[in-house]
């Protein structure tokens, strides 16, 4: 009777231990596989650190040769601003000769002839002669016979000239002429006085 029980338990131990060892190697191909995959992976991340590097110093190696040409730019433009300066002499040659022009105008009539003719732009003349005022878009300012001196300093910015003149004793402040190009008639293209301040 113990026969009978020994034998299927024996049979059962080995079945066991047979699918133990199977399924052992079973794992072990499987851990094996696993290896092989990290190793793959571990290849991959080194080889995109790599190109990442790589990508890292072209950027550094791009970024430098844009500031290189944001410099050369920025000296480009500042040549071409004295170019533009050294174009206009004959701009402001002629700003200047209208300012003169106005400067030894003898009445108020001569003098009206260097102002451009603009939007805002009116005469007060009284009836006993002048002072009379000229308005530069509501802003009045006295002419005066003889009362522009000589030229202090200038300046160009765009399409516009600027002259600051000494004036005479009783004065006592400068004019500031703002001169621009004239775009009607036969004003067209010449220099004119777009506004007087008094600085």
């Amino acid at each position: 009777m113990k026969k009978e029980y020994v034998y299927p338990a024996l049979i059962f131990l080995l079945a066991i231990t047979i699918i133990s060892v199977m399924r052992a190697q079973e794992i072990k191909d499987d851990f094996r596989q696993l290896q092989v995959a990290n190793e793959k992976f571990v290849e991959q991340v080194s080889t995109l650190e790599m190109e990442i590097e790589k990508h890292s110093s072209s950027s550094e190696k791009l970024e430098k040769e844009n500031n290189r040409l944001t410099e050369e730019i920025s000296k480009l433009e500042e040549e071409n601003e004295t170019i533009k300066t050294s174009v206009n002499y004959q701009d402001f040659h002629e700003a200047v000769s209208t300012v003169e022009s106005y400067k030894v105008a003898k009445t108020f009539e001569e003098a009206r002839e260097y102002l451009l003719f603009a939007n805002g732009l009116g005469y007060t003349k009284s009836d006993d002669g002048c002072p009379c005022e000229i308005s530069f878009n509501g802003r009045g300012f006295k002419w005066f016979p003889n009362a522009v001196q000589e030229l202090k300093e200038f300046s160009i910015e765009g399409d516009k000239i600027y002259l600051t003149y000494n004036t005479s004793e009783d004065i006592k402040r400068n004019y500031k002429f703002i001169l621009a190009k004239g775009e009607y008639l036969d004003q067209l293209g010449k220099w004119r006085i777009k506004l007087i301040t008094i600085d």
